[in-house]
């Protein structure tokens, strides 16, 4: 008992019925239960009927013979939701019966929380990283356009052959764009199609305006590795209608 009262961790021992038999120190201290008050009831007397359901799934399994090991969010009283390992291990009769079980449970919520804030921030700067590609994808694709519409002006004869490629382009730039300002690798569907018709409309003069129910539809995400090709395919649909 002085030993398992100098450990940090919580344990307890609870016999076949569930029955608080042992706590340390620390369990007391982290429950704010004395254990005159938790010694001799039941796991369901000293935990919420919500916590001992959470619960009930690895004591079943503790008691027929199993290590339990977990890592997970549990309810503590006085401590609210706390992230911990949980090690679950049966105490044995000679014959192999269960007799009870040893709960050792670890808080790793301070871990967790740094671990989970530098994680964040690792996505915060993949999330720069990716934007900042994509921004430069679409000011490059910008450029190979203006030159193209600058040959085109150039070689009159040849604009007819170089308009599909233009709008190909445009439709390439779009999604680079809208990528770029979303800060998300997927496209959504509703918000490319205007993008692609509106520079259609812009390049070969004509008026193009878009129905899109986005009241009555649920938004439609594009995949990264499928928005340009999509894109593609809208800007095909679109040019060849207004081209022919």
């Amino acid at each position: 008992g002085l030993i398992l009262d100098a450990v940090p961790a919580q344990v307890a021992y609870f016999d076949a019925g569930q029955r608080y038999r042992f706590v340390n120190r620390a369990f007391e201290q982290r429950n704010g239960i004395p254990r005159a008050e938790i010694l001799g009831k039941t796991l369901r007397d000293v935990r919420s009927e919500e916590a001992y359901r959470q619960r009930q799934p690895y004591v079943e399994a503790v008691l027929s013979g199993r290590v339990i090991t977990v890592e997970d969010y549990f309810d503590f009283p006085g401590l609210g939701r706390r992230y911990v390992l949980v090690n679950q291990i049966p105490d044995f009769t000679p014959d192999g019966t269960v007799k009870g079980f040893y709960t050792i449970i670890t808080d790793l919520t301070d871990r967790k929380e740094a671990h989970d804030r530098e994680l964040e921030k690792e996505k915060t700067l993949h999330n720069t990283l990716v934007r900042e590609v994509h921004h430069r994808l679409k000011n490059a694709l910008q450029g190979a356009i203006l030159l193209m519409e600058t040959s085109k002006q150039a070689q009159p004869g040849f604009a007819a052959a170089m308009e599909p490629a233009i709008a190909r382009l445009y439709a390439m730039a779009a999604v680079f764009g809208l990528q770029a300002s979303e800060g998300e690798q997927h496209v959504i569907l509703c918000k490319l199609v205007p993008e692609i018709c509106g520079t259609l409309a812009k390049m070969m003069e004509r008026a193009i305006e878009p129905v899109i129910e986005t009241h009555t539809v649920r938004a439609v995400q594009i995949a990264d590795r499928e928005s340009v090709p999509i894109a593609l395919i809208i800007n095909e649909l679109v040019f060849n209608a207004i081209k022919h």
